[in-house]
């Protein structure tokens, strides 16, 4: 997968119909207007009931120029999905390989700079599945990856990665919603005050939870 500029727009190429391969200035112009038209009419009805039709009326496109760009609805929706997870895996393996706030800005920064298409999507599920799905299998992906030095037993990293996913699709639907109402410092003060709370209820954490097993079998106790 490639990274993706802010836009989401800049390196489109065009891979069906004459257009195939070029990226022609007047190709981009009309898959922005194609995929900012169906933005749009996502804020105004579900998925389910936009159809090819109301993107040419919105987009005032015909049929055929559509066709040249995407096969059908599903097509459209599945390549912006994916345009949007390659941006998120870049942005989030920056972060992996150098945890520090600049990356961690930039990523926010990045989901801020598609946020109405991020929303528009979010509940989005094609016949190939929906962008949730691709969070899912992104975000649980990078947990493994966080917690691979550990040394820990997978199904509980596997529990872990879940309850990750949770967590910060909860946090990235917030930050959305807020239209970058939050500072990155307060999201991070926040994450961490959150983490200090719950860390602050170990006993009960001991007295309810067993302990997790390594990959060797050996038992670890909460800290």
């Amino acid at each position: 997968m490639t990274d993706r500029s802010n836009s989401g727009y800049a390196d489109a190429t065009v891979t069906s119909g004459r257009f195939t391969g070029r990226k022609d200035l007047r190709v981009l112009k009309t898959d922005r207007l194609i995929r900012e038209s169906f933005i749009t009419l996502l804020g105004e009805k579900s998925y389910e009931r936009v159809t090819v039709q109301d993107i040419l009326d919105h987009a005032m496109i015909n049929r055929k120029t559509f066709y040249n760009h995407y096969r059908d609805k599903d097509d459209l929706a599945v390549r912006m999905m994916d345009g949007l997870a390659d941006q998120l895996i870049a942005g989030a393996e920056r972060f992996r390989q150098d945890p520090t706030q600049e990356h961690f800005t930039m990523l926010c920064n990045a989901l801020l700079g598609r946020r109405n298409e991020v929303l528009a999507l979010w509940e989005v599920h094609t016949s190939v599945g929906g962008f949730r799905d691709r969070l899912f299998d992104l975000l649980v992906g990078f947990y493994k990856r966080l917690a691979m030095p550990t040394g820990q037993d997978p199904a509980d990293t596997e529990r872990q990665a879940v309850i990750y996913f949770n967590l910060a699709t909860a946090q990235m639907h917030m930050v959305l919603q807020s239209g970058g109402e939050f500072t990155v410092p307060e999201l991070m003060r926040d994450v961490q005050a959150v983490f200090r709370v719950l860390q602050s209820q170990t006993r009960l954490f001991e007295m309810t939870v067993p302990a997790a097993k390594t990959a060797t079998g050996t038992e670890e106790r909460p800290e």
